[in-house]
């Protein structure tokens, strides 16, 4: 429930920096922003290979 809580959260500080840098129009909010986009892709997509991996391995039956 935590991995899921901060992924949460890197996606609404990922919104506010987006809603933040339509006020500013600087590059320094631009690079910030897509920086935190990327993070957000980035985190969430090792969470549900994880989980696909997790999945994956009980399914063949873990390696026994």
């Amino acid at each position: 429930m935590g991995r899921w809580l901060s992924l949460l959260t890197a996606a609404v500080s990922s919104v506010a920096v987006v809603a933040f840098s339509q006020h500013l129009h600087g590059e320094f909010w631009r690079v910030l922003m897509a920086l935190g986009l990327f993070g957000a892709v980035g985190l969430s997509l090792g969470s549900l290979a994880d989980r696909l991996l997790l999945w994956l391995t009980q399914l063949g039956g873990g390696g026994r």
